[in-house]
């Protein structure tokens, strides 16, 4: 995550939405539940592997038949919340508009010292330049000018620019990938291409590239990479991992998770079988007689 990206301000907790998303919920998932929230906030998503959640919020193993349709899995192996994803970006856009305010301020003052700086510096130097042969032109003395007056007057106005100062950046290889929202990938070699089929033989490269490209131009806050061959490389792993660019449909862990859980429920009401109905009187009179009951048996 670019730091671009981060948000390091409060997490918005809209408390009766949360109370009603969560009605009917234990303490514990409740808990397991607003930790995961805030550590996505924090990390910009959420690991795909249980074990991993397990050490982040220990315990949530325990619940996460509850809270697994709350963190859905995305393209790129992370696990999100999308409502919070939503605010997040909201976020980040913020971030963005207040440092590009702040670095116009910082410009506009800039400016404002050099043309002071200029100015002082010029008047420092009247005296060399009293000491100059003179010129066809009239003296300052002549005209009633003083030599530093006439230096002020000539010295060039610095315009303050709301621009900021360029950051130099870091020389990059000739064939450093790139990417870009109108033009898509550029910078791959036939050499690249070579390395990656023969490196992940389950995906097809050429639909991985259009998947990761319209994964960018859907999620533009995350489309701000220092180091896009690294995130293609990564985006090509995790689609080996998962069987591959055709993999068979229900075959991922994820898949194989809801199905085992949807298993077990159907076999927690496979005895269940609904009472009888009974009418106002009949339950009157069942009252009665469990009442009568009690009292003989006192």
């Amino acid at each position: 995550m670019s730091a671009d990206e981060r948000v390091d301000i409060y997490m918005p907790l809209y408390v009766r939405d949360f109370l009603t998303a969560t009605i009917g919920w234990t303490a514990s998932e409740r808990g397991h539940y607003l930790t995961l929230l805030m550590l996505q906030w924090d990390r910009d998503g959420l690991p795909a592997d249980i074990d991993a959640l397990g050490r982040l919020s220990p315990g949530v193993a325990e619940v996460w038949g509850m809270l697994q349709d709350k963190f859905p899995l995305e393209p790129d192996g992370q696990r999100r919340n999308a409502r919070l994803e939503e605010h997040r970006g909201r976020a980040v856009e913020l971030r963005r508009k207040r440092s590009e305010a702040g670095k116009a301020a910082a410009a506009a003052r800039l400016g404002s010292i050099n043309r002071s700086s200029n100015v002082e510096q010029t008047l420092s130097n009247g005296s060399s330049i009293d000491n100059h042969p003179p010129s066809p032109s009239p003296s300052p003395s002549d005209s009633g000018i003083s030599s530093r007056e006439e230096i002020i007057q000539q010295a060039a106005p610095v315009v303050a620019t709301s621009d900021s100062p360029k950051r130099r950046k870091r020389s990059q290889h000739h064939d450093a990938v790139s990417w870009d929202f109108e033009s898509g990938w550029g910078g791959i070699t036939a050499a690249d291409r070579k390395t990656w089929s023969e490196g992940f033989p389950a995906v097809v490269l050429d639909v991985e590239l259009i998947r990761a490209s319209e994964w960018l131009k859907a999620n533009p806050t995350r489309a701000h990479k220092s180091n896009w061959r690294r995130f293609l490389v990564s985006w090509l792993t995790r689609s080996q991992d998962r069987g591959g660019t055709n993999r068979t449909a229900g075959k991922t862990h994820d898949d194989a998770a809801k199905r085992a859980a949807l298993e077990r429920k159907s076999k927690e009401f496979a005895g269940y079988r609904q009472a009888p109905y009974r009418t106002p009187k009949e339950v009157a009179a069942l009252a009665a007689s469990l009442t009568l009951k009690e009292e003989v048996t006192q």
